[in-house]
């Protein structure tokens, strides 16, 4: 939980490993949650949930997450600036990244080991809630 009372919970699905993905690099945080905050319209989310999928059998000591929008309540008065985004905790399950990310997952993959040592993220007590709400829902949803 975070100093603004957001959690992490375990969303992790399962998958099986393709070749082409069993040679990602090895992060130097090691565990954490990333969920990925997409839209069913967004024709760039459809494409990434493939590659996505591929990351999170890559990384079985993360904990990773797919989140439509559009679907969960708690994320109806939320404006993102962009999708997909992510939400990123540690593994403290502090929220360490809130934002846009390029829809590839060596760039994701690159953001994880940039923030190996960042602090939590300050978030206003309205983002705690909302991001609260949507890692519950996606718990209930993935877990």
């Amino acid at each position: 939980m975070n100093d603004n009372g957001a959690r992490c919970p375990v969303v992790r699905d399962s998958f099986e490993l393709s070749p082409e993905v069993s040679s990602h690099s090895q992060l130097t945080m090691t565990s954490g949650t990333v969920v990925v905050l997409c839209a069913e319209w967004c024709g760039v989310c459809r494409e990434f949930k493939d590659p996505f999928e591929e990351l999170a059998r890559a990384l079985p000591e993360w904990r990773l997450g797919w989140v439509d929008i559009e679907a969960h309540p708690a994320t109806e008065d939320v404006e993102l600036e962009s999708l997909p985004s992510l939400i990123v905790t540690g593994p403290d399950e502090k929220v360490i990244f809130l934002g846009p990310v390029v829809p590839r997952p060596s760039a994701i993959e690159q953001l994880l080991r940039g923030l190996k040592n960042h602090s939590p993220l300050a978030l206003s007590h309205a983002d705690a809630q909302w991001i609260n709400a949507v890692l519950e829902t996606s718990r209930d949803t993935h877990g």
